[in-house]
Order: C-alpha cells, then sequence, then structure tokens
C-alpha cells in the first residue's frame, strides 16, 4: 500500500499518531531502527503501513533537509542490514510534500511478529515508542500463530468461489456438516456458509476446498489426482499392463480408487476338500483402501509435489504416495516377507499425526462409510496389521 501526497500532507501537520513518526534528520539512526521495528510490529493491529517523514520537526513544519542519494541509500539499508529480525518490508520514495522535500519510510505490518532490533522487541503506544512487555511480546507471538494456516487453509487467490461444485456441497456436504435442522433455519448466503466451514477465506475458495470439492482442481493444483498403474515385473520400470489417472472431485476420486483396489486383488477360493469354500485375497481390501485414504489425507514432509500412485507391481504390491503440496511422503514396501507389513512400518509410525485438518474433515464428510477402520480378523491379515488397528482407529 502506498499513501498518496495528499495523505502524506495531511500526515505531516496533523499529531504524530502509532502510524506517523516525523523527524527533523537521520542522523540518529538507532532512534529511526526502533521506528521502523515498531511499525513493522503493527502492536495496535491497525493493518496498514506506518510512516516516517524524515526532514519534518515534530511541530509539522519544514527542516529544509536535503534529499539525496546518500541519504535514501543508507534508509533502504536498513532493511537488509540484519540488525531487524524477521527483515522489514518497508519502501524509501523522496517526495515534496507542502513545498518542503521529505524522505518518506514506509514500513508494512510483519506477518511474523514480534520484530526485533538487537534482540529487542519495540512497539508503538500512541506517538511513542517503547520496548514490549512481556503482554505486548505475548500478543505479538499469539498474531503470528493466527496467521500461520496450514497450505489448505489458506486462500487461493487467482480462484472463485464459481469453481466449486455448488449443487454438490449444498445438496451433500452442507448436510453431512451441519445439522438439517440448523441448515432450514439458517438464513447465511451461500457464501457466507462456505466461510463458516472455512472452505473459503477472504472471498476466495481455500486450497483445500478447491482439491475436495471444485469441478476442475487440476486446473488450479497440478498434481492433485491419484495414477493407478499396474506393471509387468518387479520394478517400476518395467512394462506397464495397465493404468487409470484419477482426477476431479474428491469424492469421486476416491470412490473410483476403492473400485480400482478391489478388482485388481486376486482372491484365491479353495472349494475342494472343505465343508465351505476358503477364500484368501492377497491383502486385505480394508487395510488397502484404508492406506490409500490416509495417503489423500496425510501432508509429506519431503516437500515434494507429486501426485500420489498406486501401483501393483507383480507378484507383490507397492503402494506409494509422494506428495502434492498437501499429499504423501514415500511410501514403499519391496523386497519384504509380508509387503503389508512392511508398509505399515514405513507409514502408520511417521506420517498418522500430521493430516491437514481442513481436507480431512472434507473428506470425512464426503466418506463417512468409507474411514471406518474394521479390526482385520481374516486369516490372511498380518498379525501386526491386527493389532495396530486400534492405533488406526484413535487417530483417524
Amino acid at each position: 500500500m502506498s499513501y498518496t501526497n495528499a495523505e502524506l500532507e495531511a500526515m505531516m501537520i496533523d499529531l504524530e499518531s502509532d502510524l506517523v513518526e516525523r523527524k527533523e534528520s537521520a542522523q540518529d539512526g538507532r532512534k529511526i531502527r526502533r521506528n521502523i521495528c515498531a511499525f513493522a510490529n503493527d502492536l495496535p493491529a491497525n493493518g496498514r503501513p506506518g510512516v516516517l517523514l524524515v526532514g519534518v520537526g515534530d511541530d509539522g513544519s519544514c527542516a529544509s533537509l536535503t534529499v539525496d542519494d546518500a541519504l535514501l541509500t543508507a534508509l533502504a539499508n536498513v532493511a537488509g542490514e540484519g540488525l531487524i529480525l524477521p527483515l522489514p518490508s518497508m519502501t524509501v520514495q523522496k517526495r515534496v510534500l507542502r513545498g518542503c522535500e521529505v524522505a518518506v519510510v514506509t514500513v508494512s505490518p510483519s506477518a511474523e511478529p514480534p520484530v526485533r532490533f538487537r534482540g529487542r522487541v519495540w512497539v508503538r503506544v500512541g506517538p511513542s515508542v517503547r520496548e514490549a512487555s512481556v503482554a505486548d511480546e505475548k500478543r505479538l507471538g499469539e498474531r503470528r500463530r493466527a496467521g500461520d494456516l496450514p497450505f489448505d487453509s489458506k486462500p487461493a487467490g487467482r480462484a472463485s468461489l464459481a469453481e466449486l461444485d455448488a449443487a454438490f456441497v449444498r445438496e451433500h456436504y452442507l448436510p453431512s456438516a451441519i445439522d438439517r435442522e440448523v441448515l432450514r433455519q439458517n438464513a447465511r448466503s451461500f457464501e457466507e456458509q462456505l466461510h463458516s466451514l472455512r472452505l473459503a477465506h477472504e472471498g476466495a475458495p481455500t486450497w483445500g476446498a478447491l482439491i475436495a470439492l471444485a469441478t476442475d482442481p487440476l486446473a488450479f493444483v497440478p498434481g492433485a489426482s491419484v495414477q493407478f498403474l499396474r506393471l509387468d515385473g518387479h520394478a517400476v520400470t518395467d512394462p506397464i499392463v495397465n493404468q487409470r489417472h484419477l482426477a476431479g472431485r474428491l469424492d469421486q476420486v476416491v470412490r473410483e480408487l476403492n473400485d480400482l483396489l478391489a478388482v485388481n486383488i486376486a482372491v484365491p477360493t479353495r472349494v475342494a476338500g472343505s465343508l465351505a469354500e476358503q477364500r484368501r485375497p492377497e491383502y486385505p481390501l480394508d487395510a488397502l483402501r484404508q492406506l490409500a485414504h490416509n495417503a489423500i489425507m496425510h501432508r509429506g514432509p519431503n516437500g515434494r509435489r507429486q501426485t500420489i500412485r498406486g501401483g501393483r507391481v507383480e507378484p507383490r504390491r507397492r503402494l506409494a504416495a509422494q506428495q502434492l503440496p498437501l499429499m504423501l511422503h514415500a511410501l514403499l514396501a519391496t523386497q519384504a516377507d509380508d509387503p503389508l507389513d512392511a508398509l505399515l512400518d514405513t507409514f502408520l509410525d511417521a506420517l498418522l499425526d500430521v493430516r491437514l485438518p481442513p481436507l480431512r474433515h472434507a473428506f470425512f464428510q464426503t466418506h463417512r462409510h468409507v474411514l471406518q477402520v474394521h479390526v482385520f480378523r481374516a486369516a490372511s491379515a498380518p498379525k501386526r496389521l491386527r493389532s495396530r488397528s486400534s492405533t488406526m482407529r484413535a487417530k483417524a
């Protein structure tokens, strides 16, 4: 935000405030830096840049200061010299206000308060600058934490609410998330309802809402998809027998993924020599679905931006999921006596506690039936899986 000359002239002659400081010169660099630090902290939460007018007296009179390149350079260097941390965001300009040359330093509020000058936090209280109290520092710290939104809770600035599947949200998502009687009595607009459910922020859909409820998430989040591969061999470089690329609204992707997992598991059945047929699937379908669902709902710590991949490597199964901005890190099971057991070792202990709450909420409201974790008692289920099912249920 840049102030106009008219606004700056009004600040020049008006009383000093928590947004305005006047200095006749820049000789006292310590006070200049304290003011910049205080403006960056923005203790009153004005949400507007603070202004330091160099070349103006306390009474608003012109100090007849020569504003040259040396002065502007000295003021600009304050931002990057490292004495004020986190580094402030500021601009330095020469303006002519009421016929007077003035160096205007505009300091934006920091997104990561508290800001410190030489290890001390400075704030403005009215027209004065003072060292922050313990309560002031706590207040600034709470403001920083409140602004540290996870990726999927941040607004997708270039998207509009029209990108969401409004019909699906109204008919399915809202009745699942909010009691139907409350919805009938609720006079809020559709946009207000989205804001209350944290699916929108500042008039734009959140990234989580785009991934879960947009008609075309790939238009805004490259890699928001699931790729299913079936390979003829033991390595991912072997020929591809079959593949599917799943994209679209989250509930559609998960439903298709569930069907793919079901049709790609062999179920050997023994009839001879038994009173009843005995079915022994290669892997417990519920376990694999649970792992796939967790892959979608979890963020990986490695920061890579790749799609989730679910593949079948003959004769073993490999389920690999690598992260989008919000999805999974790496999940591999190879060369093990029990691939699923190794899969649980690498996955459950490391990633169940880093789920993104907004995406989890959207997933849960549209897939309550598939998020239930069963206690696997089938003869083919690994013992470790049976022992860990209660842990999975607790963290789901």
